[in-house]
């Protein structure tokens, strides 16, 4: 029993020397570690780029966790838009969004300034149609865009103030808007 013992000592202790060897060369090309995953998912309103509805609003509203704008509900409120017709959602004064007044908020739940940049080419109805956003910032500084908005800065608590236009075609506007952020590095 204690020669037996004793060569598996012997055995482990030439396994670990060879490994180190091995390690201590780089001579292995890869490695692969299982380990638990738990991710969570935020709402839109309360992750750190949160997506604030209006609740004055029935077209936005956050569905499942999602905001959505349905346009459907604003054609059944004012009994459908004409063709080429300006539809707004979201309050303007001077080219500005109101505040109180906008179609959501898009606000900094981040602890650090945000510099936010919006997207809206993938919305864009067709050929003729045409979907602008309109954002303002916390100092009054206002950007709109039918491709995509230059990028706007906001402190930890703050919002940017989001209205939409659309000129209406022939065809409805469907895709999603990109809120794209970014550490401001000071």
């Amino acid at each position: 029993m204690k020669t037996r013992r004793s060569m598996l000592a012997g055995l482990a202790a030439a396994v670990t020397g060879v490994a180190g060897l091995a390690l201590g060369s780089g001579a292995f090309s890869s490695v692969s570690a299982d380990r638990n995953v738990s991710i969570t998912i935020s709402e839109d309103s309360k992750a750190l780029l949160g997506l604030v509805p209006n609740d004055d609003l029935d077209i936005v509203r956050e569905e499942d966790g999602r905001l959505e704008l349905d346009s459907e509900l604003l054609s059944e409120a004012t009994e459908g838009f004409n063709n080429q017709a300006t539809v707004s959602i979201g309050a303007l004064d001077d080219g500005d969004v109101v505040d109180g007044e906008e179609a959501f908020r898009v606000v900094n739940n981040f602890d650090r300034g945000l510099s936010v940049k919006v997207d809206v080419d993938d919305v864009q109805p067709s050929d003729d149609g045409e979907l602008e956003v309109i954002v303002t910032d916390p100092d009054g500084e206002t950007e709109s865009s039918t491709t995509s908005a230059d990028e706007l800065e906001t402190e930890p608590d703050e919002a940017l103030l989001v209205a939409l236009e659309f000129r209406t075609r022939d065809e409805p506007a469907e895709g999603e808007i990109t809120f794209e952020a970014v550490e401001i590095i000071s």
